[in-house]
């Protein structure tokens, strides 16, 4: 059986998205951090449900320096995940943001990618349901 896919975005200013992304996985920063995000860079993470059926969630980190195609890349999202940093700023990635579109916020002090992940669930969720009983 083939996974259901979902299109998160990652999205704000230099303070932690591919840190976030590889925490996932269990890769802690280095000293000096990880290289500067170039354009998007796609990263599948596979979650299950109680049903026993897989859904990846395809995780587009677009970096703030460099940002390529920039709000382009929304089309088609299901959700995002936005980082502020010290100062709050995420205000330009908040307009490429389609309308009712789910966004969980997340501060660049904020590490615990167990509660994204959480919340990440509980809105994914409807959708997981609504897909599985079709």
């Amino acid at each position: 059986m083939q996974a259901n896919e979902y299109k998160v975005m990652v999205l704000g200013p230099r303070c932690g998205k591919t840190s976030f992304i590889r925490g996932l996985f269990g890769v802690r920063k280095k000293h000096g951090g990880f290289p500067t995000t170039m354009g998007a860079s796609v990263t599948p993470y596979i979650i299950g449900n109680e049903m026993k059926e897989t859904h990846r969630i395809n995780f587009w980190e677009v970096g703030s320096t460099y940002k390529g195609l920039g709000k382009d890349y929304c089309t088609g999202m299901d959700m995002a995940i936005i980082f502020k940093d010290n100062e709050g700023r995420c205000k330009e990635y908040e307009q490429w943001i389609p309308p009712d579109t789910p966004i969980i916020y997340v501060s660049d002090n904020d590490n615990n990618t167990g509660r994204v992940v959480d919340e990440l669930r509980k809105i994914l969720c409807k959708k997981m349901t609504v897909v599985s009983k079709l």
